[in-house]
């Protein structure tokens, strides 16, 4: 008879993607971002403008690639009173975290007033962190659902511009 332990990890490498500890898509994501973020001296970046088709206004996008393809996006919205500005991480084409900081004015420097912390795997938002202390969102929240489906259109839709930015098609 096997033992305790390892029917438990037996039964957690089984379990389906969607279901994988918050704990462990966290390190995923920590360990992509400090990758990248890292690398950012060393990686072929980009710069455009972008508008998604759900909104009013043209982002201002920053972008970086490796050999496996854009590894990070930062799209900048400006405002009157502040900017938003998301950091989408990605590995293999896939979001693996979103950083979400809203800035405002404190006299003549722009600080960050509200953060967020949303961490995906296989499409799906596995944890959601919310303001500067990070309270976790559960995922019956009635907005969660919503901003999971908007947050990783957006990211999907960066990352597709990016790598048309990265890769113009040819003259005729």
């Amino acid at each position: 008879m096997l033992p305790i332990r390892l029917l438990w990890i037996a039964a957690a490498l089984a379990a389906p993607p969607s279901l994988a500890a918050p704990d462990t898509v966290a390190a995923v994501a920590r360990a992509v971002t400090r990758e990248v973020n890292g690398a950012l001296a060393t990686l072929e970046s980009t710069t455009f403008r972008s508008r998604r088709p759900d909104v009013a206004y043209d982002s201002e996008i920053r972008a970086w690639r490796d050999a496996s393809g854009v590894r990070k996006v930062e799209a900048t919205d400006l405002d009157d009173s502040g900017s938003v500005v998301t950091e989408y991480y990605y590995r293999d084409g896939d979001l693996v975290f979103a950083y979400v900081a809203i800035k405002g004015w404190q006299g003549a420097r722009e600080v960050t007033r509200v953060e967020h912390r949303q961490y995906f795997r296989d499409g799906a938002m596995t944890r959601w962190l919310a303001g500067m202390d990070k309270v976790a969102r559960a995922p019956d929240d009635p907005d969660y659902a919503g901003e999971a489906r908007t947050r990783h259109a957006a990211a999907m839709f960066f990352h597709d511009a990016a790598t048309s930015a990265f890769n113009p098609p040819a003259a005729p």
